[in-house]
């Protein structure tokens, strides 16, 4: 399952409620955000830190990238 936007407030906690489902086909979640200083950056780490706390399994994987950046979506 892959999850733009996913250090900003609804991505995060989308992130979180996706990991929490049991018996769920989900086998991995992939957050990408490019932290657009929309919001600051010490809250876009906290919402990260949020859901790593929250990934008891290691399903999560995030990487900062911007969605409209096509060879770093290659990678």
């Amino acid at each position: 399952m892959l999850v733009t936007g996913a250090a900003g407030f609804i991505g995060s906690h989308i992130c979180e409620a996706l990991l929490s489902r049991s018996g769920d086909t989900i086998e991995r979640v992939i957050g990408i955000d490019n932290f657009d200083p929309f919001y600051a950056e010490s809250i876009k780490r906290s919402n990260l830190e949020e859901i790593t706390s929250a990934d008891r399994d290691g399903r999560f994987g995030f990487e900062r990238v911007d969605i409209r950046d096509r060879a770093a979506l290659g990678e």
